[in-house]
């Protein structure tokens, strides 16, 4: 016998060694007993060292299931009849009953004659593992069987390769996953429509390299197999597949959606048209009413007895009305406009304000209000000036018909972020929050008649939404604050600070 086979056998000196290796190693003579096993198979099956050594290991630490084929396949290697196994999975018994799969590679032990006495098997403990791959089948079996009923389509993505795509990539691209699947880079960017390539390009760049976490409904076309463009949503994220990072990319088709939005913009579009047409054949008529009611009242007045004067009156009135509502109609089409064309200029906003404040003191009077100033000195802005002139004013002469008499209206400026925060606040009638729905939407106007509060009944409910809509034009926003009934209201809008050296910002004694 050599004599690494002898130490072996006979646990000498040299078996030291084989206690610190971190797989099990067993010897077995031709009769399959145990000669040999080393600290790991004993902490493995559950033994104190050296209690299983002379034992029958088919006896003692196999199953009954499977102790026949396992020994059959022993006698066979014994016989010469098989070479060496190696990875052979097998389970076994530990001292307390459970069972634990080892996978073993199996040497023959031969004497010095070139005999077979035996074998020396290491073996790993994979039990865990196999529970873990099992467990990632079966969650992939789920995956699977969900994805599949889905009408939203899912891609995985994994070491630079397809690794799954759902039958609804095929109802929306027209491809099939086997098809998908082999794809290059080139040819699923060639799928792209040429107009959203560079944006989704950088896109998934971005996500790739982490710059941004995840995508997250981002809208593109592609074309299908037919070579008919379609939209597409797409979400990306970071998953766990097979136990390893992947890239999952879930797909929406929004074609129908997009045509229906196309439709109401060319509806919309339409509307505006009328809008705009019908306000310029009302005027015609009015101007005529209106100029010849002046005329009866400016220079023939005389001719006519007090009932017929105030009668021209009236109509003189409800002409000036009709034409105040005419001319929001028009400023409503003109902001909704795609073609509108905007030419900003450096103002003083202070001073727009307070020139605001100022004009319309005497409407304020006349009800008994005071209107209390509160801003910077030298704020800049890049605005269109009779825009931001008409919002201003717009909030004011709000805040006036909707405060009773003796009330306060306080107009102010604050800065923040690099934005200036005008606000219009009053003490009057308030906004239930019922009634704050209504704000800033088109036709939106809150019912007041009838209510018994001291105000004034005008508009069609286009004043916020217009103003509004210029805010944003100009890069602001708009909203408002109220506690509820009779505790008063403030409006507030932004507007982008223009910084320069003027821009001392220092307030008003």
């Amino acid at each position: 016998m050599n004599k690494i086979n002898q130490g072996l056998l006979n646990v000498g000196n040299e078996s030291q060694y084989l206690d610190i290796a971190e797989v099990v190693l067993i010897t077995l003579d031709r009769n399959g007993n145990i000669t040999l096993l080393n600290k790991k198979g004993h902490k493995i099956l559950e033994y104190e060292e050296g209690e299983l050594i002379g034992k029958n290991w088919f006896e003692t630490c196999l199953p009954e299931y499977n102790r026949e084929e396992v020994r059959s396949i022993f006698n066979k290697i014994m016989q010469g009849m098989i070479e060496n196994t190696e990875f052979y999975e097998n389970t076994v018994i530990t001292k307390n009953g459970s069972e634990k799969l080892i996978v073993w590679h199996n040497t023959l032990l031969r004497d010095d004659e070139g005999k077979i006495i035996g074998t020396l098997s290491s073996g790993e403990d994979v039990t865990i593992r196999k529970k873990i791959e099992q467990k990632l089948i079966e969650s992939e079996e789920k995956f699977r069987t969900i994805a599949e009923e889905t009408e939203i389509g899912i891609i995985i993505f994994q070491d630079n390769e397809f690794k799954y795509s759902n039958k609804a990539i095929e109802l929306i691209s027209g491809y099939s996953p086997d098809n998908i699947n082999k794809w290059s880079n080139e040819v699923y960017i060639d799928k792209i429509n040429p107009k959203d390539a560079n944006s989704f390009l950088t896109l998934i760049n971005n996500f790739s390299e982490g710059d941004v976490a995840s995508i997250d409904k981002y809208p593109f076309r592609i074309k299908d197999v037919m070579g008919d463009v379609k939209w597409i949503e797409l979400t990306a994220k970071t998953i766990t597949y097979l136990g390893k990072d992947a890239t999952m990319y879930t797909i929406i088709d929004i074609s129908d959606k997009k045509q229906t939005e196309q439709n109401l913009r060319e509806l919309s579009n339409l509307k505006s048209e009328l809008i705009k047409r019908a306000s310029h054949e009302l005027n015609t008529p009015l101007i005529s009413i209106k100029g010849f009611t002046d005329l009866l009242l400016n220079l023939h007045v005389d001719k006519f007895d007090e009932d017929v004067i105030s009668i021209l009156k009236e109509i003189n009135e409800g002409a000036n009305r009709l034409a105040l509502i005419i001319n929001n109609l028009l400023k409503t089409s003109r902001l909704e406009s795609n073609n509108r064309i905007v030419k900003k200029t450096k103002q003083k906003l202070s001073f727009l304000i307070k020139f605001c404040a100022n004009e319309l003191q005497g409407l304020a009077r006349a009800r008994d209000l005071q209107i209390f100033v509160d801003t910077y000195e030298n704020i800049y802005v890049e605005i269109v000036k009779e825009e931001i002139y008409t919002v201003i004013s717009h909030l004011i002469i709000n805040a006036i018909k909707y405060t009773p008499p003796n009330g306060l209206i306080r107009v102010k400026s604050d800065i923040k972020d690099g934005f200036c925060v005008i606000s219009v606040e009053d003490n009057g009638i308030g906004i239930t929050i019922e009634e704050s729905k209504q704000l800033f939407r088109k036709f939106g106007k809150i019912e007041r008649y009838g209510k018994k509060w001291d105000v004034a009944i005008d508009g069609l409910g286009l004043g916020l939404y217009n103003s509004k809509k210029i805010i944003e034009m100009h890069g602001g926003n708009m909203w408002a604050e109220s506690q509820g009934r009779n505790k008063g209201s403030k409006f507030f809008f932004t507007l982008p600070l223009l910084k320069t050296e003027e821009s001392l910002l220092l307030k008003e004694n």
